[in-house]
């Protein structure tokens, strides 16, 4: 639930004012929500978003084809496998996804990293980035990856659990 001058999430409240110049919510705790790009979308027709806490590749390839057909997006962000999966239930489930709307624009993000680095993780983000869309990509699919693991590595190269709100495995703003 928005508002001009509030929003509602997950049942807990934030104020704030909304700042017109840099079109987002400055909220009373120092927190800022920019929305620019989740309004453009909204504003086509295409505001609609899945997320599926704690749910594996395997359920959500069990049911994509009915989100596809419910929700008819044009491009999916597809950002999964954190709570397990192995690499031929992810291509499986892009085929799924290719199967239901073969013209869908798909950017498949690689996973970001948990406190200590997880070997499965790795696994999956160099077939994500190797494998899965290079393969795609030869059979005319439109598909990309985007890296959401860097981010979170200090200039050594390790992983900077600042940015893990929870420091564990959920990003900071």
């Amino acid at each position: 639930n928005i508002s001009a001058t509030s929003i509602n999430i997950n049942n807990g409240a934030k104020t704030g004012t909304w700042n017109d110049t840099d079109k987002q919510m400055e909220f009373t705790d120092s927190t800022v929500w920019k929305y620019q790009l989740w309004n453009a979308i909204a504003t086509a027709g295409q505001g609609g978003h899945r997320g599926y806490g704690g749910k594996t590749i395997s359920y959500i390839r069990d049911n994509v084809a009915s989100y596809i057909s419910s929700d008819n997006p044009d491009i999916i962000l597809l950002l999964i496998g954190i709570n397990g999966g192995t690499t031929s239930e992810l291509d499986t489930l892009v085929s799924n996804i290719f199967t239901a709307k073969p013209g869908v624009k798909l950017i498949v993000a690689e996973l970001t990293p948990k406190s200590t680095p997880d070997a499965s993780l790795t696994v999956l983000n160099n077939y994500i980035t190797g494998t899965l869309v290079p393969a795609y990509k030869n059979q005319g699919r439109i598909i990309e990856s985007v890296d959401l693991y860097s981010m979170f590595l200090d200039s050594n190269g390790n992983i900077d659990t600042s940015k893990l709100s929870n420091g564990v495995n959920h990003p900071t703003n």
